[in-house]
């Protein structure tokens, strides 16, 4: 209990009190019990006397001192605290004066207590007024009703106002002002007047009003004319305002034309502007916002003069499709019969009755009548009763407007869903007048717009019923919504209508004050990322409650890289902003996982050093979090690995994104790992990149299991091969005995009808050698399947020794060719199946004796070192040579190169497949026919294992 009181009376008190309280409770202590402490100590009472008097002129010297020391310390405090308040009252009173607009305080009672320097420039205004408490009497008196009504409103809503008003001037006239403020209040809630701005806007009512006035005839046709039209002023020709298809036309928003100039509109080729009788009622090439040439017809009519100045509104109509029409149609009269006849759409050329003069293929098909059958027949006759009362309208429209398009949707040959696209236009041909009249089938188009205007709506359906606003705006700063979701009526108050284009509240207006400045840069500086923008912000809600969002826009681009407008979603998150006790609960359960997660977590600052891991983490390093944290990679890993890590983190910070990878890590300790990273990059609340954070997966066994699996793949894929070249030779090879013995038999057959004894022994003897041929195949066949699948262990042997074994088993084949043996002494060890290698020697000495030379016969076995560090072993012989064309080939099997010589063919095969089996590699050498052979082989990565 003591302890919390000493802890309350250190942190949580005044310091002067905390000095006062300290000193109570010793100066009670004193008291109690000093006299107590003196009458043990002391035994003489006259000197207790004295001790107590100077006791008592100890407390009365301590408590002066006491007291000076907190005097001291209020009148710095109030020293401070004035000071401060001088600072921030000469701040306010230079901020307030030199603001770029006039600025006043009225106090509650209507008088002006202040005004900067700037309300002494507003023209016509009498400051005399503003401070006598008299400028109400000389408002306007329509306007003094509209005045107070404004004031009452923004003391009762506490919320800023806006209106205009009419004022008395030093000369007696009255000028248009517009008062814009908002009412302040004292910390206790007391209202202390108002703030406000005043700026003269009697000229620009004046041009509204001249400008009203002078448009009132007009302004119906101009705001809903189908046609574009301007307003511009006559000498400079700048746009004064825009209708709504202009803006549709040009592709200009209708704000921007009010800064632009008319010239701008035209194409650079065409002529000079300035002179506006070249423009009237002539055709001109003017120039979209995307850069498209459209043709157009221009109208002018004036305007009354304003202030000395004339102004016009033009009228546009775009004449570029009907012109080109015209440009092609009538260039020649081939190249039109050429577009009429290939054109897929359904053409006819009629008369003035309305009967065909001509047809093209397309509507022949369409009709599914030959053109004889269909030329000088009416077009109503051809269609049908369902289209007569559309025809009498078409073509009545055809004659007033000299050509025509529509759209129509009616039964045709049993299509209850036809719609067609029907152009028709009157030309001269010969004098005679004629209709150029197609019709294009768009039923699949039409289908398809139904379709996708479920499609519209079904979507509609679902952003309305999702718990959140879906919206579309302009990307300015009011964020004009073109569409909102009912969502919008939960979490503003507002609804849809009420937001979209302003109508009553701009979205601008219902974000929240303190946050409008942040999210507009954030949206400018994040969007043309063309990635989601995640804000969070405060709204301000139909009862002035707060609510927090989470705003996730998004841009919308044109194809040539416009932003044409934000999309979004915002849903409410204010339980969420509430609950930062659960967050902080959050956050220490994440680490509780992360410190029990099986698997290294890790996490690092920009500059690379790591703030933070888990337990598994430490332990895979051997070292303490304590020794970790503040360290880079190239303290804790070797240089080379860490080297590797700086790098990831390098090319990690550049992307600011995401980064999986699998790696070896090799610890300081000589521990090597396969290990699967998975990193990220972390960013603050104000999406500044902090650090990474990192996981990863300790792989080896899997790493280990894939390169195993990929060796067998291989060694299946080479066994595959080789049985798929077996299959073949051996039913070749062994298809050619078998034939023999057939043929034979049919010999013997004849021979035993015949009686000729001596000539069945001859065969049967042909038969014999035939099947003893098929024997000594399948034998070493046989042999050959062996290989590969009984192996005998590997070991490390003496090469040399082999030789001399194998040479000393084939000793009298050698001596019986009288060739002579020269073996290297001391080849170097191999490692393998030492069996299997005595076969390579055998059958490669045994060639070697079979083709020597019969003059000297040499055969030389030894070793030596290629310029790849590889150990090769060879056997070369001085006899009938090899050439060029089948050094490969006698590697095969059943080849031979020389039919007559014995043997099966099958050796060479046996060699090779065991050089494979031992990860080596075979080949022949030889220049030619009586040059000598050399065969190299070496026995692969196993036997460079040894050599070092």
């Amino acid at each position: 209990m003591l302890k919390k009181i000493a802890h309350n009376i250190r942190y949580k008190v005044d310091p002067a009190i905390r000095i006062t309280t300290i000193y109570v409770f010793f100066s009670f202590l004193w008291i109690l019990f000093s006299d107590t402490i003196l009458e043990w100590m002391v035994d003489d009472i006259s000197a207790i006397t004295k001790i107590q008097i100077a006791k008592g002129w100890f407390f009365v010297s301590m408590s002066g001192v006491v007291i000076y020391i907190l005097i001291s310390r209020s009148i710095a405090d109030l020293k401070k605290v004035r000071k401060s308040l001088d600072t921030a009252l000469e701040f306010h009173k230079t901020l307030f004066d030199e603001f770029p607009q006039p600025i006043y305080q009225v106090s509650p009672e209507g008088k002006v207590v202040f005004m900067n320097s700037k309300c002494k420039e507003v023209p016509g205004l009498n400051k005399q007024h503003l401070f006598d408490n008299t400028w109400l009497k000389h408002v306007h008196p329509d306007d003094q009703g509209v005045v107070l009504e404004r004031y009452r409103k923004a003391l009762l809503s506490e919320d800023k106002y806006s209106f205009e008003f009419r004022i008395k001037t030093i000369n007696g006239s009255y000028r248009y002002y517009l008062d814009s403020g908002i009412p302040f209040y004292s910390s206790t809630g007391q209202i202390k007047g108002f703030i406000s701005t005043c700026v003269d806007i009697n000229e620009k009512k004046e041009f509204e009003k001249q400008l009203k006035d002078a448009l009132g005839l007009y302004s119906n046709l101009f705001l809903n004319n189908p046609n574009p039209m301007f307003v511009i002023d006559n000498e400079s020709f700048n746009i004064i305002e825009a209708n709504e298809s202009a803006s549709h036309l040009y592709g200009y928003a209708k704000d921007q034309f009010s800064e632009m100039n008319f010239k701008d509109l035209i194409s650079q080729d065409c002529i000079d502007i300035k002179q506006k009788e070249d423009l009237l009622n002539s055709c001109r090439i003017h120039k979209k916002n995307n850069g498209e040439e459209i043709r157009v017809e221009l109208s002018f009519h004036s305007l009354p003069k304003y202030k000395g100045k004339e102004g016009h509104i033009v009228s546009v109509q775009d004449i570029t499709e009907s012109k080109k029409a015209f440009d092609n149609l009538f260039e020649s009269e081939q190249r039109f019969k050429t577009l009429f006849k290939s054109s897929p759409n359904v053409n006819f050329i009629l008369s003035k009755h309305y009967a065909v003069i001509d047809v093209n293929q397309a509507a022949c098909n369409f009709l599914m009548l030959e053109p004889e059958v269909i030329i000088n027949k009416s077009i109503h006759d051809l269609f049908g009763g369902n289209f007569n009362d559309f025809f009498l309208d078409f073509f009545e429209e055809v004659k007033n407007q000299t050509f025509w398009q529509n759209t129509v949707s009616k039964e045709f040959n049993e299509n209850k869903d036809f719609s067609a696209e029907v152009f028709c236009m009157i030309f001269k041909e010969k004098g005679e007048e004629r209709y150029y009249f197609s019709l294009k089938d768009v039923s699949d188009r039409v289908r398809i717009s139904k379709a996708l205007k479920e499609s519209e709506r079904q979507l509609n359906s679902i952003l309305d019923n999702l718990p959140g606003m879906v919206y579309r705006c302009k990307n300015d700063p009011h964020y004009t919504m073109e569409y909102v979701s009912v969502g919008a009526l939960k979490l503003t108050g507002y609804t849809p209508m009420q937001i979209e284009n302003n109508n009553e509240i701009s979205f601008g207006e219902i974000i929240h004050p303190e946050d409008r400045k942040r999210i507009w840069e954030e949206i400018q500086d994040n969007i043309y990322s063309r990635k989601t923008v995640p804000l969070i912000y405060r709204i301000v809600s139909t009862n002035k409650s707060i609510k927090w969002v989470l705003n996730q826009v998004k841009g919308v681009f044109s194809d040539d890289g416009e932003l044409l407008l934000l999309e979004g979603f915002i849903n409410d998150i204010t339980e969420e902003k509430n609950s930062q006790e659960a967050l902080v609960f959050q956050s220490n359960l994440m680490r509780s996982i992360i410190d029990n997660i099986p698997f290294p977590v890790f996490y690092k600052n920009m500059q690379g050093r790591y703030i933070g891991c888990n337990r598994e983490f430490c332990e895979y390093l051997g070292l303490s979090e304590d020794d970790i944290i503040g360290k880079t990679v190239f303290d804790v890993f070797s240089k080379d690995q860490a080297k590797i890590f700086y790098e990831k983190d390098k090319s990690l910070f550049d992307s600011l994104s995401t980064q999986v990878y699998e790696t070896e890590i090799n610890y300081k300790n000589g521990k090597r790992i396969d290990a699967l990273f998975f990193k990220s990059v972390f960013f603050d609340t104000e999406k500044n990149p902090q650090g990474i954070v990192g996981v990863y997966l300790v792989i080896s066994d899997r790493v280990k299991a894939e390169r195993t699996i990929n060796e067998q793949m291989k060694e299946l894929s080479r066994i595959n091969s080789e049985l798929e070249r077996f299959t073949y030779t051996v039913s070749h090879d062994l298809r050619s005995p078998l034939v023999t013995i057939q043929g034979f038999l049919g010999l013997i057959k004849e021979s035993a009808e015949k009686g000729d004894i001596v000539q069945m022994e001859e065969d049967m003897s042909r038969i014999e050698k035939a099947t003893e041929k098929m024997h000594y195949l399948l034998e070493d066949l046989l042999q050959l399947s062996r290989i590969g699948r009984t192996t005998g262990d590997f070991a490390k042997f003496p090469m040399s020794k082999l030789v001399q074994e194998i040479c000393a088993l084939l000793d009298g084949r050698i001596k019986n060719s009288n060739a002579k043996i020269y073996i290297e002494p001391n080849m170097p060890d191999a490692y393998g199946d030492r069996s299997r290698i005595g076969e390579v020697w055998q059958n490669l000495i045994e060639n070697a004796v079979k083709f020597c030379g019969k003059d000297n016969p040499e055969i030389s076995l030894g070793s030596y070192t290629d310029e790849k560090n590889r150990q090769l072993f060879f056997i070369q012989d001085n006899g009938v040579g090899i050439e060029k064309q089948f050094h490969d080939k006698i590697f095969g099997l059943f080849n031979k190169l020389d039919p007559k010589t014995e043997g099966t063919g099958v050796g060479l095969s046996i060699v090779k497949r065991i050089i494979e089996i031992h990860e080596g590699e075979i080949w022949c050498e030889s220049d030619g026919k009586g040059k000598g052979t050399r065969f190299v082989f070496s026995l692969g990565g196993k036997m460079n294992m040894v050599k070092n």
